[in-house]
Parts: C-alpha cells; structure tokens; sequence
C-alpha cells in the first residue's frame, strides 16, 4: 500500500487535488471495488487544488490565468474515460511500473520513493542549489579559529568575538574558580556550534550541553509552548481578510540570553575565552547568570520573560494557544503569533509599528523583515489584492534534494505507495539497514514529517506508515 499511495504522490504533483487523492486512497485500499468513473469526474469539476499554478510556475497573482487553468482542467475532466482512470491509478497493462517488485519493498526503499515527490517539488521551489551550497562548518573552536581558509578564517573570528560580546553585554555568566563551587554542585559541559546560514552569515554559537544537566538540580519545569499550526493558519486567513492589515516577522538576536535563570550552575570554561580575557583554565569556571543556548530550561525562561513583557505592553490572549496575543486600542489592532524567538505581528500600520518600537525600547534587539519569504522555513505569497494565498517549504525540497536526491535518481513512480504493504519493526538482523543508515532514515522522515505538518497533509498516511519503521 505504501509504494502506490508514494506514487500516488507523483502523479498529483501536476495537478494536486484533494478531492482526488482521497477518492484514489480509498481506491487502493478496497482493489476489489469497481472504480465510478461518472463520480470521478464529478469530483473532479470542483477542481480543489493546493497550488494550481505549481507545474507552470505562474504568478500566483495572475487571477486570469488561474481562471483559465480552472476552466482547462474542467474540460479536461469531462473528457476523461476509464482506461484514463486507471492510467493515473497506474493499473493499466501497459504501466511501467512493476507491481510485482513493490511488495518486497524494504522501509529504506519506501522512503527513496517517497523522495521522488521532494525531488519533483524542489524544481518549483525557486531556490538556487547554488545558495544551499555552503563551506565545510567547523566542529570545534580550533578549527574555526586557525580555518586554513583566510577569508573564512576572518569570518569565524568575527562570528566567536560577536557571539562572546553578546555573552558579556548581556552578563551572562561570570567567572569563579572551581574551588568555591558547592559540594552538590558540578560543571556541565559547553561546546561551540558554527554554522553559515541562508543568508551568508557566519554565525558562531556558545552552547551548554543540556545532557549533562541534572534533573532537579540543574533545571526543573522545562517546556516551552510554540504557536499552534491552526492558529498561525487563523492569522494568516486575518491578513487576507483585512487589506489594510501589514505584517511583519521580528526576529529576536540571541533570545535565549534574555531569560533569567532560576537555579544555580556552573558550566566549564568556554573554549577559547583566552581570547578575549585572562583566566586560568586549569581553575576557572564560571557560573551562569542568565539561561544560555543549550541548557534545558532556556526556551522556558526566554517565553515567561516575552509574555510578560507583552502583557505589560496591553496584550490579551494566550487562553486557548499560549503563544498568540492580541491587543486593540487607539492605534488599532494588532496580533502577535510567537515561534520561540520568531514572531508574526499583523494588524494596523500604526499599531503594528508601535508595538515593535516599544519592544526595541524595552532592550530587545530586534531583527524585522517586511516579507514572508522565509518564517519557519515557509515561503508565504499572496495575490495583489490578497485574496489568495499559498505556503510553500521550498527550503526543506532543496535540502531533500540536496542531501538526499541521489537516492531516487533515475526511478519513477506514479502512485506514492505499495499495495498491501505494512511496515513494522524488522526481527531479522540480515533484513536491517546498517547502523549508520539509522541516523539518516531519521533525518529524512524527520523531514517529511515537518512538509505534513504545515503544507503537506496529503502525504501524511505514507509519512505515518514509514515512522513505524
């Protein structure tokens, strides 16, 4: 079953009805029913599409041309017979595909399948492969700070002096010798994360490994709430309501280092803090002052402050979805959708724009972008007047194509999924992938998992099916 809903998949891409694709998955599921080819084309006249214009690649503002591409496929749809039927449910005689394979299919071999609708969505996601080639990232602080590279080189060295500077500014953590450290207490571990980010940053990160955190010592209540993919959904269909609403996605630098820690730890000293003070490494430590990258209760701490902060400033709300405010007064209205330390803010110009002032104005360092282009990894576009939209991960298709593309190169597959197919856990050690496939099986139905999550739902059975595996 798994293979020919994936091929299901590819076959939709060109045109991906839902109306469709549930009438084809029952199709699969019951073989033995005869297919109602009249009922098929009446579903087909509602012509219910994710993205319409996906295959040609025209402007989603272009109402004329999705009016005609609606009457198109409508007259295309009274045409069709049933040997076409079957064609696209990939059971004709003449089909490529070979059935008989599919069912001896292992879980590895589904999650190639399934990537062959990434590798297709990645051509449309305007991405250049080019801007997702990035240099090798360093591991460690050595090898960022002597990068045989002199360009990338100078860049680390600015991105760890930054990141050292926005510990200081913040007071983060000071330091203490190791002798007056408590009996109960003892250093946690720390470590440097370097990655270069869509945007050519260089970004250098100190983090506290959280694993060597002890529970009821080190932290105690740890989670933190982010907003509800149904209530950023809520806020997105407010925008389109309202034309005279703006938007904005304020990002805000080095959140975690906002939040004031409650218990008392110590952390070893950070790797390469020779560099910008004297310490004695063999006795130094320091104890933390604020809930730094990397510890377990860091999110926690930087939300309460943000609610707090928010709620000073007039905003009601987070009854229903913690993380969604709303605020209404002289100025107009705005809301607020929160996303660790990515935020949505859409309402009236005025008011919008108030409220980022006032943020600013409470010592927030505040990174704003007038566009949708990217927040949580989506591509958000609207038509002109606003009233249509789409979400699109084009970020996510490049990196399955990217790191995992190879995988699917050459294989076609109409339908996404393998008739009678189930996945479960392998008791045969000879029947497993090797122990250094498991990270990456992982990694991409990790992936697949967040395209159901916010774009994707139709794939959700396969992606539900190879999470067993």
């Amino acid at each position: 079953m798994i293979t020919q809903m994936m091929k299901v998949l590819k076959l939709h891409t060109t045109r991906c009805r839902t109306v469709e694709i549930l009438t084809t998955m029952h199709s699969l599921l019951h073989p033995p029913m005869p297919i109602n080819t009249r009922l098929q084309r009446e579903l087909r006249r509602l012509d219910v599409s994710y993205n319409p214009t996906l295959t040609t690649g025209r402007n989603l503002a272009d109402e004329d041309t999705l009016s005609t591409a609606s009457s198109a496929g409508r007259n295309n749809a009274d045409n069709d017979t049933e040997s076409s039927v079957d064609n696209e449910l990939g059971r004709t005689e003449d089909s490529d595909v070979d059935t008989s394979n599919d069912v001896s299919m292992s879980d590895w071999e589904e999650v190639s399948a399934l990537l062959i609708d990434g590798q297709y969505f990645a051509e449309y996601a305007n991405v250049s492969m080019d801007s997702n080639t990035t240099p090798d990232e360093p591991t460690k602080f050595d090898d960022a700070w002597n990068h045989p590279n002199p360009k990338h080189r100078e860049k680390w060295r600015e991105a760890i002096k930054k990141e050292f500077g926005d510990y200081h500014k913040r007071n983060c953590f000071q330091v203490v010798k190791k002798s007056s450290i408590p009996k109960d207490r003892r250093c946690i571990k720390c470590k440097w994360v370097f990655k270069v980010k869509r945007n050519g940053v260089y970004r250098a990160r100190l983090c506290a490994c959280g694993y060597t955190q002890i529970p009821g010592v080190d932290f105690n209540q740890y989670t933190s709430p982010v907003i509800n993919d149904i209530s950023l959904r809520v806020m997105l269909l407010i925008l389109m309501m309202n034309p005279s609403f703006i938007h904005r996605v304020c990002d805000v630098e080095t959140a975690f280092l906002y939040g004031k820690i409650k218990e008392q730890i110590f952390m070893d000293l950070p790797p390469g803090y020779e560099v910008v003070a004297e310490v004695d490494r063999e006795n130094d430590c320091v104890e933390l002052l604020a809930s730094v990258y990397g510890t377990v209760q860091a999110a926690l701490m930087y939300f309460e402050l943000w609610a707090k902060t928010l709620r000073g400033m007039g905003f009601k709300g987070g009854n229903v979805d913690p993380c969604l405010f709303y605020r209404e007064n002289e100025l107009g209205k705005v809301y607020m959708g929160i996303y660790v330390d990515d935020n949505l803010i859409i309402g009236d110009k005025a008011a919008v724009l108030d409220v980022i002032d006032r943020l600013e104005k409470s010592d927030f360092k505040l990174k704003t972008d007038e566009t949708l282009d990217d927040y949580l990894s989506c591509r958000i576009v609207f038509n002109e007047d606003r009233s249509k939209g789409y979400v699109h991960q084009p970020h996510i298709y490049a990196k399955l194509q990217t790191q995992f593309g190879s995988m699917v190169s050459g294989t076609n597959y109409v339908t996404p999924g393998t008739p009678n197919q189930y996945i479960n856990s392998e008791t045969d050690p000879n029947n497993k992938i090797p122990e250094e496939q498991h990270s990456r099986y992982r990694t991409i139905v990790g992936l697949l998992n967040y395209l159901v999550k916010l774009t994707r739902p139709d794939i959700a059975n396969p992606v539900r099916n190879l999470a067993k595996g």
